[in-house]
């Protein structure tokens, strides 16, 4: 990989099993999942209307 001075560093998206990364739902994705930046990535990444509930439930919930 060649560093370009003034431009970010690029790497590769690996896909992995989000299991592996939160093992536990409650305590590892949805405390994750709350933060409004990370809902609006989710959401626009997997083109679910449902999760601006979510959204709007957590914001309630906090």
């Amino acid at each position: 990989m060649v560093n370009t001075p003034g431009k970010p560093i690029l790497g590769r998206l690996e896909k992995i099993d989000v299991r592996t990364y939160w093992e536990r739902e409650d305590i590892g994705f949805t405390p994750w999942l709350v933060e409004s930046e990370n809902i609006e990535l989710f959401s626009s990444q997997s083109h679910s209307r449902d999760l601006v509930k979510i959204s709007n439930i957590s914001k309630i919930a906090v």
